[in-house]
């Protein structure tokens, strides 16, 4: 039996699964974390609330960094759309886990 819906079929593994987890699959476990998010060209300060309150720093370059800590994975694509839509070239996402002190580099 095919499913085109896009979850699970019923008293499936997954759907279990998702249950325990807080009802969604990875729902229930997300933590804030801290993102760098580095664009090509400057953004002007005043940019900072529309981004949902990231830190906007200049880098050498031409390039500007977004940081600061997003609810979830939600929020990052988020601001990734509004990226996207005044578009800015990505360069790099950067990931800061605080809790184990190591980054994790979703560079393009």
């Amino acid at each position: 039996m095919t499913y085109r819906t896009g979850r699970a079929p019923p008293g499936s593994r997954v759907e279990r699964r998702s249950a325990h987890c807080g009802g969604r699959y990875g729902q229930g476990t997300t933590m804030p974390r801290h993102y760098e998010i580095q664009v090509a060209g400057h953004l002007d300060l005043s940019w900072s609330d529309w981004f949902d309150g990231l830190a906007i720093a200049h880098l050498p370059g031409g390039h500007t960094l977004l940081s600061g800590e997003l609810l979830d994975q939600a929020a990052l694509h988020g601001v990734l759309m509004k990226v996207r839509d005044l578009g800015l070239p990505l360069i790099a996402i950067v990931t800061i886990d605080r809790h184990d002190d190591h980054a994790t580099s979703g560079e393009q």
